[in-house]
């Protein structure tokens, strides 16, 4: 048995594979011998790492991060200037015919051109001219023959630059990847937002990660030609894409060019005037189609083009992409393109509306869309970044999960915080109500025609809302989605209109089963927004009526549409600043119609709808049981033996939630006075939480403790989820004067759910340490509320443990 070496069976010598830095090195200096041999040791220096001028914009050529490659570029430098680029091809590859055309190209471009260019595989030679590329034979290697080099090469003729930088842009990749990621954030920084353009798609500091990006990239590393990400407008298309740019800015396999769509003549001419203006490469269309048909048949790398925004009626570029996409090019090439999902209905069928057009054959669809939960949590990790900090309880809020509302909010936050100490933070509400609203106006601000067009789709919306002949189908999907009856759109809209809205993708043609043609506005904020502005008008003019019958109209209208409860909120505020002011009556009127407790028969038979429109069958049995018929599927639910309670007429009083919390006068017998603080003690007394159910969160259940008679509140540790309690928060941090008059009133009130209403906010404002009535709030809740609601828990015959 032969003896080895105890604890290794390893050889005693490591054989290295790849080339080292050092062998790198090593090579360069043997080649300067070579090429140049009477120059004397150390007259020649070489820097693997250079840059040269690429247009308006300055690239970099690494050699030491490219020594797997099979030739490297180098410049060599005398006295300080540029001398050569040498071609560094690996020991033992035979030079050929077309070496030298990258080394020339590099030999233009770099300030001041270099006079020469080396190619040498470390035995054989061949030196070129820069200015003329034919092979340099000088009868002697003077100092005079150097200089003449050096001014010709001075010279070079634009037309030379140019052919240098497609040479490098056609079979570099360390160039042209370069060049595209360089031309893709030129473009995204002209599309940030500033305080003069605050409605550009992107903000500088603000890029909530999205699940639908790592999806493209997983389709993209492998090997997929045409992507096409979709979703309704203002869901986040375009930062999904520059955040595609980014994460492809870090690759060595993919460089992806963003283009603005819609913006040129056809896909190829927008290209083309891209890199045109960031490269000072002037390429007409057919040049860049010939470019990219170079570039994406190149091994190893691939390049992304993403155009963002294509319309149905951009057919050029449709029939472009097509192109773009087609066995034409290479398998190097890949194509995304960002369209809202109405637009991508209409491109991915074929002229027979029948098969689908070649887009929609070839395309893998990447939705995009609300917010997730993870990409909630991200995005509010984002804003604690910027010192922007949402209220417990804004994850259940469905607001929060529209991108752009992330955005705006942080951008206003960021404003507010300008010039503060670093120590200084801001708190966001748990959810937004009106204020929803006014976000929206403020983006669509001077947005006249679109707002001119969703003004007459309001009109639809609440026309067809209130047709008492429309099937229970339509009504219930009417609560959660904007869809309205092509039949109820013929007076509100110019004739041209509803194609322009299809067209740009802001609303999608449907056919319902039993309501027959229908249209999704696929901006639901902003028809809420004009809603309410069509509703003021229509509560202005009922004012001299009954305002018992008006407040049941404004109840009405609100339980029938979408975002229904702060739709009407906002018009009743709306009206409030008009000239004649608002009644106390109305408001009165309102409060009288409070939530009203219901029974459910046991035989009876109901429906629901889902957030995403999917209609719901509940049929409750005699014997306990319930059968839930879902898409034809029937599932059996078992019921036990308690009542099955629901509340009606829970609108009203939900609405008033909703005013409540923005600061408004009402007119009365003594002139104006303010009514929020008085709405606060009457709707804080609801039974049940007042929480309008509406958008993705609507199937989460709410943290709620059931209390003897009826009573349900909200668990305090969910946070402030109501519209009612964020009212209270919003008055007790700001009424000085009133809030301990307003704070002994709800105390001697008894009522379990104003109190625990009442606990809730002021231990959120207690919890703001900074905050000038935090060590108030503490003393109130210690003081007066938690003995009180104590009390109240105790008359009711409910456990009470003080926390």
């Amino acid at each position: 048995m032969n003896p080895r070496a105890q604890g290794s069976n390893m050889p005693s010598k490591r054989a290295t594979t790849e080339e080292t830095e050092a062998d790198l090195e090593a090579r360069v200096r043997a080649a300067i011998k070579v090429a140049f041999p009477w120059m004397p040791d150390g007259a020649i220096k070489h820097q693997i790492k250079f840059t040269f001028k690429f247009g308006r914009q300055t690239l970099e050529v690494d050699a030491a991060k490219s020594r797997a490659e099979a030739r490297l570029d180098i410049l060599l430098e005398k006295d300080d200037k540029p001398l050569a680029i040498i071609e560094l091809k690996r020991p033992g590859i035979k030079l050929t015919d077309d070496d030298g055309a990258q080394g020339l190209s590099y030999a233009r471009l770099v300030q001041p051109p270099a006079p020469l260019v080396v190619v040498t595989n470390g035995v054989d030679v061949r030196i070129l001219e820069t200015f003329t590329g034919n092979p340099w034979h000088p009868a002697t290697a003077t100092e005079d023959a150097f200089h003449d080099l050096v001014t010709q090469a001075s010279r070079v003729a634009g037309a030379d630059i140019r052919h240098a930088i497609e040479t490098l842009m056609g079979t570099t990749p360390n160039v042209w990847m370069q060049a595209v990621r360089l031309v893709s954030a030129e473009t995204i920084t002209e599309l940030t937002a500033s305080l003069d353009e605050p409605a550009l798609p992107f903000a500088a500091d603000f890029l909530a990660p999205r699940a639908a990006t790592h999806q493209l990239w997983r389709h993209l590393v492998a090997g997929e030609k045409l992507l096409v990400l979709e979703g309704p407008p203002l869901a986040g298309k375009s930062n999904v894409l520059r955040e595609l740019c980014a994460r492809t800015e870090r690759s060595e396999t993919l460089a992806t060019l963003y283009v603005e769509a819609g913006v040129g003549g056809g896909a190829l001419q927008t290209l083309a005037d891209a890199i045109s203006r960031s490269l000072s490469w002037p390429v007409s269309p057919q040049e860049a189609r010939d470019w990219l048909i170079r570039v994406s048949h190149h091994d190893g790398v691939r390049l992304v083009l993403a155009f963002d925004g294509l319309g149905a009626v951009d057919a050029a570029s449709v029939r472009e992409l097509e192109d773009l996409t087609s066995s034409a090019f290479g398998p190097s090439l890949s194509v995304v393109v960002a369209m809202d999902d109405a637009v991508a209905q209409s491109v991915f069928k074929a002229p027979n509306h029948r098969s689908l057009s070649p887009l929609g054959r070839r395309s893998k669809v990447v939705s995009v869309g609300h917010l997730r939960d993870t990409e909630f949590k991200l995005a509010r990790s984002l804003l604690g970044q910027r010192r922007l900090y949402l209220m417990t309880g804004a994850d259940m809020a469905p607001e929060y999960r529209e991108p752009w509302v992330l955005r705006a909010i942080s951008g206003s936050g960021h404003a507010a915080l300008k010039g503060k100490p670093e120590t200084q933070a801001l708190s966001l509400p748990s959810l937004l109500g009106p204020r929803l609203l006014e976000l929206v106006r403020k983006r669509f601000a001077h947005d006249h025609e679109l707002r001119r067009m969703f003004r007459g789709l309001a009109r639809s919306m609440i026309a067809d809302a209130q047709d008492q002949s429309r099937p229970p189908e339509i009504v219930l999907q009417q609560l959660e989605l904007g869809i309205i009856r092509r039949d109820a759109l013929k007076t509100d809209l110019e004739p041209n209109d509803l194609q322009w809205l299809i067209d740009h993708g802001f609303v999608r043609p449907g056919m319902h089963d039993i309501a027959g043609a229908t249209i999704l506005v696929r901006l639901p904020e902003l028809l809420a927004s004009e809603m309410a502005y069509a509703l003021a008008d229509e509560i202005v003019k009922r004012l001299n009526e009954d305002l018992h019958e008006t407040a049941a109209w404004i109840a009405g209208a609100a339980s029938n549409l979408p975002l229904g409860e702060v739709v009407a909120a906002q018009a009743i505020v709306d009206a409030a600043k008009r000239l004649n002011g608002l009644p106390v009556g109305l408001i009165s009127a309102l409060v009288e119609i409070p939530p009203e407790r219901e029974v459910l028969d046991a035989g009876g038979h109901y429906a629901m709808v889902l957030p995403n429109g999917t209609m719901v069958d509940i049929k409750f049995q005699p014997d306990g049981k319930g059968f839930v018929i879902i898409d034809g599927e029937q599932h059996e639910i078992d019921l036990g033996d308690e009542e099955q309670v629901t509340y009606k007429n829970i609108h009203p009083w939900l609405i008033l939630s909703h005013v409540a919390c923005t600061p408004f006068e009402v007119m009365g017998e003594h002139g104006a006075r303010r009514e929020a603080p008085n709405l606060l003690l009457q709707i804080g007394t609801c039974p049940v939480p007042l929480r309008g159910n509406r958008g993705p969160q609507t199937l989460r259940m709410l943290p709620t403790m059931d209390m003897a008679g009826g009573v349900s509140i909200v668990h305090p540790e969910a946070g402030v989820i109501e519209p009612v309690t964020l009212g209270i928060l919003d008055y007790l941090s700001a009424a000085e004067d009133q809030a301990d008059a307003w704070l002994a009133t709800a105390a001697g009130s008894g009522s379990v759910a104003l109190l625990s209403r009442v606990h809730t906010a002021l231990g959120v404002l207690a919890a703001f340490e900074t905050h000038t009535r935090s060590e108030w709030a503490k003393s109130q809740l210690s003081a007066v509320i938690l003995p009180k609601l104590g009390e109240a828990l105790d008359d009711a015959g409910e456990p009470w443990q003080q926390n």
